[in-house]
């Protein structure tokens, strides 16, 4: 626990030294505490709540970026956490450090009401080991994506705002190494921010230097290359996904997506032959999917979300609905350059809520 106070406090330095570089800025720190969520017969025994230290640095909404404008004023923050899960010695703790992005849902002065959406990395100091922690039955890796969702309320006075928070926070490897249950807390947190101003003069995006904006269709084609482990302590083995469809552009920062995909987990297919099964030909491993999804670009980088259904039976098959989030980086600005646009991106593909594999994805729309 003390180790991990030492790795919050070096976290908060990166947070305040980014935040000092900015203009009309806060500064917070928190306190919350929820119960962690035993998703299955063996999880380790949890003697207590779980407590979650947090310290952040928030951005002002009036900025002059693209993605802010376009975004209703959106604001980014950056938080640095340490948390524990109501069993220390099975589990551990975790240290994180996470970009949120806010949306105003309410602002009458000094009211202010915001839904925050976030997805980074934690670090977890205790894991699942055959030999030292069996009972631990749950994450397989110290490193471990981090994602979050929050509603926050506060009231502001002055240059401070005190708040508070409801929260549903999630850790999982994307099932890149077994055991994968995930991490799962809904937590209450309440904390203050401390508004300050820096004198620097910052140049407004000038909206009209973007080309004119036209609802649009474009098709395009995906491919992906994941990678996951069925076994604890296992060799990784390569999954394939090949996806193409439309983007439906409604919004110059928001677009739908729609799509056919075809995927092959070498991984599953692997342990059967290893294990000398006959059960099972080499098509019933492939996978085919109906998918719709949603992205946000902010800047360069957007927000993917998808759900679907899998259109035929494949081994191992623990959902009809597949699930999927990610991050795309967009080399060209997407709000300049709608077509022939490529992008490259980490995702994390699950059976509806349980993680399934970590991909990298490239793609390029026409």
């Amino acid at each position: 626990m003390r180790k991990g106070f030492k790795l919050l406090f070096f976290l908060s330095l990166i947070c305040f030294c980014y935040g000092l570089s900015a203009q009309d800025r806060a500064l917070g720190i928190g306190y919350g505490m929820g119960y962690t969520i035993a998703n299955h017969p063996r999880f380790p025994k949890l003697n207590g709540p779980s407590h979650y230290f947090e310290t952040s640095w928030t951005s002002s909404p009036e900025n002059s970026r693209y993605w802010s404008k376009l975004n209703q004023k959106a604001s980014l923050n950056l938080t640095a956490s340490l948390q524990t899960f109501g069993n220390n010695a099975a589990m551990g703790e975790a240290i994180g450090l996470t970009p949120l992005m806010s949306f105003n849902l309410l602002k009458p002065a000094p009211f202010s009401m915001q839904l925050q959406m976030g997805w980074g990395i934690a670090f977890l100091t205790k894991k699942f080991n055959s030999f030292y922690n069996t009972t631990n039955i749950v994450i397989g890796t110290n490193l471990n994506s981090y994602v979050s969702g929050r509603l926050q309320l506060a009231y502001r006075v002055g240059d401070w705002e005190p708040f508070m928070k409801v929260s549903l926070l999630h850790y999982s490897n994307g099932n890149a190494m077994s055991p994968n249950l995930g991490i799962n807390i809904p937590a209450f947190q309440t904390g203050i921010l401390w508004h300050y101003n820096v004198k620097k003069i910052a140049m407004e995006a000038d909206m009209s230097m973007l080309p004119e904006f036209k609802r649009r269709f474009s098709p395009f084609v995906q491919l992906g290359l994941g990678m996951t482990a069925t076994v604890s302590r296992g060799p990784f083995f390569p999954v394939y996904v090949v996806n193409s469809g439309a983007q439906w552009h409604y919004k110059r920062s928001r677009s739908l997506w729609a799509g056919l995909e075809y995927s092959f987990n070498s991984s599953v297919y692997q342990f059967f032959e290893n294990n000398g099964s006959s059960l099972y030909e080499r098509k019933d491993f492939d996978r085919y999917a109906f998918w719709l999804g949603h992205e946000w670009l902010f800047g360069r980088f957007g927000f993917f979300a998808m759900g679907g259904l899998y259109l035929n039976k494949h081994v191992y098959q623990r959902s009809l609905f597949p699930t999927q989030t990610g991050l795309n980086f967009y080399p060209r600005l997407p709000y300049k350059y709608l077509k022939n646009q490529a992008w490259i991106g980490v995702h994390i593909r699950a059976y509806f809520g349980l993680a399934d594999y970590v991909m990298l994805q490239m793609g390029y729309r026409f």
